[in-house]
């Protein structure tokens, strides 16, 4: 088995052949590969713009980066995903570009029966949008949350800790279903990236604009200038 498509075309023509009775089709597997591209592509690929963007705000974050990846991975291979947990810098970094960017700031859900939820009662069928942003900065959870702090999530020990408000591929049974796909996406290409390259702001760019664009789904950052220098 290659790939999704092969073990789901290999699903497929068992039922087939045994009678059961299936959703899968051509048509469905169509869909669903759609579904992989638009979620997981644009997402990943914008919190990757945010990752490098915030490299450039944050050239003392970038050079402690690179020192752990010399470190531990050394110059003569890339990174993989088992290198992971001898990173944890590295990984508190990639949480709170998350954390920080937050590129999909609500989540929408319908009630499947009628929830009674602080004195209020929410009718089965009724649209509820999450505003997960608001948990990202909420100062409760995180202090200082407008600051960007990956330490925030090393624990005493320096490994990477949990914090129960990092909810950015949401929460619950409706959690994002590309998660761990998403956070190893991430890892690879962001510590390829920090082992190949220094990332420096354009010598024309006076300051850095770290607001999002206005953007009804996915907050992205305003097209910007870079120089990547081979390291």
């Amino acid at each position: 088995m290659r790939d999704f498509i092969d073990v789901y075309l290999k699903d497929l023509q068992m039922k087939k052949e045994q009678g059961i009775a299936t959703h899968f089709s051509d048509d469905e597997l169509v869909a669903v590969v759609h579904d992989l591209f638009l979620a997981g592509t644009e997402t990943t690929s914008t919190t990757l713009r945010w990752a490098l963007l915030y490299m450039l705000k944050y050239p003392d974050v970038q050079k402690r980066v690179h020192e752990e990846i010399d470190s531990v991975v050394g110059r003569d291979r890339l990174p993989k995903l088992s290198d992971k947990l001898s990173l944890p810098y590295t990984e508190a970094v990639i949480h709170e570009i998350q954390r920080f960017a937050c590129i999909i700031r609500v989540s929408g859900r319908f009630t499947r029966s009628d929830v009674e939820f602080r004195g209020y009662t929410i009718p089965k069928g009724t649209n509820i949008t999450s505003n997960l942003y608001s948990v990202t900065r909420d100062p409760s959870v995180f202090d200082e949350p407008d600051v960007f702090y990956p330490e925030r999530f090393l624990d005493e020990k320096g490994q990477v800790k949990k914090i129960p408000g990092q909810i950015v591929f949401g929460a619950g049974k409706r959690v994002c279903p590309g998660e761990q796909l998403g956070r190893m996406e991430l890892f690879i290409f962001y510590t390829h990236l920090m082992h190949r390259f220094s990332f420096k702001k354009s010598p024309d760019v006076e300051s850095l604009d770290t607001r999002p664009k206005p953007g009804a789904i996915i907050s992205a950052p305003y097209p910007y200038d870079i120089c990547a220098i081979a390291r």
